[in-house]
């Protein structure tokens, strides 16, 4: 079986797909506790908050300020306060280093480099138990969001460099970069147009890996939300060279041809492009190539929708309503890997009287889909101006809202009472919206507040299952630790809800594991490339 390292592993998604795949764990890293308990639970059988020292000895921390007889303190610590793994604090790895046999390392991808690259100085054979087919990771991503700061020296902009970094020091066979769609995007600083997307190839192309960029979008492979991603598949040079030999499409050898051209070095990296599975250009890519994987569902009329993921949800104690094919799927597909039978995360959240009547505000603008009307409410919510709500406002009248405590919902008598209710709703949060039951979910979903149902008889939001059901969990994965957070610790707790939102749904995760499956099937290492890794497993290269 093909083994794979999971780097910035989260709670798990992109590793429940790439089992599903046909992949071995290896090693993951995870930087949060908190997410690290939801991974070791699920993919180790590892529960963190019942372990003892001595039934834990698959996770394993870098460095902690606390002993590993305070597991418990552990899980609440600040991963931003970790102490470096030489310099002071509490390390789990042993003097014999760590295995490459399904262990989960909790630290940062800074400290496990560090720590890798000594340890190979050291002991040169040791580099044998990573040996992997695939190194694959999502590095954080808020400075590449078009939601985000989008600062080009954001200290979270060099994670996909130490993932570079990495890999070079293990050399498998490809690697697999997943990020936000928004790395894209160019955006300006200083006067400098800097796009992000290409600096990080030249970062795998710089350590021997030619890089294949495509943008996806999880509801082109049956996931139930519109969440559009950037993927990277950084195959070895040699390998990339052995595979474009081979009797592949003629969309396949451009793809390959121009990644080993970004080895040549007056390569020309503006000309560097990606593909689209929406763009109808690219299609030959993904027709009848190893690519076909990342396009299962092109169709519209076949996507995926909220009411197919979570419609049983509604009321999960009437037996008679039957989960969709979709949740069939899901459950079938990954649900051996997590066989546990009851489900977990189902909590509602309850809310006041004004969260409620912004839902169902929220529901009925999205089914209306009138963005001047929607502009409109927005700016009556920051500034309380009724006169543009009031001119815009009609198509509100044939919709039913909640008006008081304990009513039901009813049509407004006028105007003037809906421009009053809206008015009395006013909020700083304004990137709310909620589902629409035909459509694939949007793509915010890490924090509570993001999205809320889709039916009037559910003005809350989604429970942390619903989430995870909408990226394609099956029922059997449980989310460990908090279910949420807030204030100051928002800056470094993973609750829950970030942990389902955050993932890579684990379809996705499948689908391009599946692409990696054939590459590698495609991969054949030449007489030179052996030898130099025989070279390499007795020395290290320069990072």
């Amino acid at each position: 079986m093909s083994r794979f390292i999971e780097l910035f592993a989260g709670c798990g998604g992109m590793s429940l797909g790439l089992h599903a795949s046909g992949f071995e764990l290896a090693m993951a890293n995870e930087l949060s506790p908190m997410a690290a308990e939801t991974f070791a639970y699920n993919h180790l059988n590892v529960d963190l908050q019942a372990s003892s020292t001595t039934t834990a000895k698959s996770v394993l921390w870098l460095g902690s300020k606390y002993p590993r007889t305070r597991l418990k303190d552990r899980l609440r610590e600040n991963p931003y306060d970790y102490p470096d793994w030489a310099s002071g604090g509490y390390t789990d790895i042993p003097a014999s280093g760590l295995t490459g046999q399904g262990q989960l390392v909790v630290g940062s991808i800074v400290s496990l480099n560090k720590h890798l690259k000594e340890e190979f100085i050291q002991h040169p054979q040791r580099r044998n138990r990573f040996s992997v087919d695939l190194v694959s990771g999502g590095p954080p991503c808020q400075s590449f969001s078009m939601a985000g700061l989008r600062q080009r020296d954001n200290h979270r902009n060099q994670l996909p460099w130490e993932f570079a970094s990495f890999v070079k020091l293990v050399r498998p066979k490809v690697a697999l970069l997943e990020n936000v769609s928004g790395i894209l995007r160019a955006f300006r600083q200083d006067g400098e147009e800097f796009h992000a997307w290409r600096e990080v190839a030249k970062a795998f192309t710089a350590v021997g890996y030619a890089p294949i960029c495509i943008h996806a979008n999880a509801k082109y492979v049956g996931v139930a939300q519109n969440r559009p991603r950037f993927l990277m598949f950084a195959v070895r040079k040699d390998l990339a060279e052995s595979i474009i030999e081979q009797q592949i499409t003629a969309s396949e050898r451009s793809a390959l041809q121009q990644a080993l051209d970004t080895f040549d070095k007056n390569f020309d990296w503006n000309l560097l492009r990606y593909w689209d599975v929406a763009q109808s250009s690219d299609q030959d890519l993904f027709d009848g190539s190893i690519f076909r994987h990342l396009l299962t569902t092109p169709d519209k009329n076949n996507w995926t929708t909220a009411e197919d993921a979570i419609s049983d949800l509604e009321n999960i104690t009437n037996k008679n309503i039957q989960p969709s094919i979709y949740v069939n799927r899901i459950n079938e597909t990954f649900g051996k890997f997590v066989p546990r039978q009851k489900i977990k995360n189902i909590e509602r959240r309850k809310h006041g009287l004004r969260v409620q009547q912004r839902f169902r505000l929220y529901q009925v603008l999205e089914g209306l889909g009138d963005r001047s009307l929607s502009r409109a409410i927005a700016k009556a919510f920051k500034d309380g101006d009724q006169v543009t709500l009031s001119q815009l406002a009609s198509p509100l009248l044939h919709h039913k809202f909640l008006f008081a405590e304990g009513q039901k919902l009813r049509l407004p008598a006028d105007v003037n009472e809906i421009v009053s209710l809206v008015v009395s709703l006013r909020t700083k949060k304004h990137s709310q919206r909620a589902l629409i039951a035909d459509r694939p979910s949007p793509a915010a979903l890490s924090i509570p507040d993001d999205c809320c149902h889709y039916s009037s008889d559910h003005l809350r939001t989604l429970s942390v299952r619903e989430v995870a059901r909408i990226q394609s969990f099956p029922d059997s994965f449980e989310f460990r630790s908090k279910v949420t957070t807030g204030g100051d610790s928002r800056k470094f707790e993973v609750p829950q809800y970030t942990q389902a939102g955050n993932a890579v749904p684990p379809l996705l995760a499948k689908q391009a594991g599946e692409v990696v499956q054939e590459l590698l099937r495609l991969a054949t290492p030449t007489e030179q490339a052996v030898r130099l890794e025989a070279v390499i497993s007795g020395q290290l290269l320069e990072i």
